[in-house]
This record gives structure tokens, sequence and C-alpha cells, in this order.
């Protein structure tokens, strides 16, 4: 896991292994202060998958 904080966005990169695939997917949550408090996104499809 990897966290940076880049111009008010925490970006939180992780791996999740998929098992069935035998692969591992990569995960990004970016989260921000908005006017309504805090927010957030996660990317964790529609991405090349790896093996080992």
């Amino acid at each position: 896991m990897a966290a940076l904080l880049y111009k008010d966005f925490l970006i939180i990169a992780t791996g999740q292994f998929d098992k069935d695939k035998e692969r591992w997917m990569p995960i990004a949550d970016m989260s921000w202060h908005s006017a309504t408090g805090r927010e957030s996104h996660t990317i964790q499809d529609s991405v090349h998958c790896f093996g080992d």
C-alpha cells in the first residue's frame, strides 16, 4: 500500500489478488475536501491486471 497527498487530494494505491484469474489487480482510491464535506472515488475495474 502506498499513500500520497497531492494538491489536497489523498491518493491511496493498493493491490488485490484475483484468485480466479491468478492475477493482481491495482486499486486506487482518491479523496478530497468539497463544499459538502469529504468525497472520494475508487478505481478498481477496467484496468490492466498483471501476473507474478
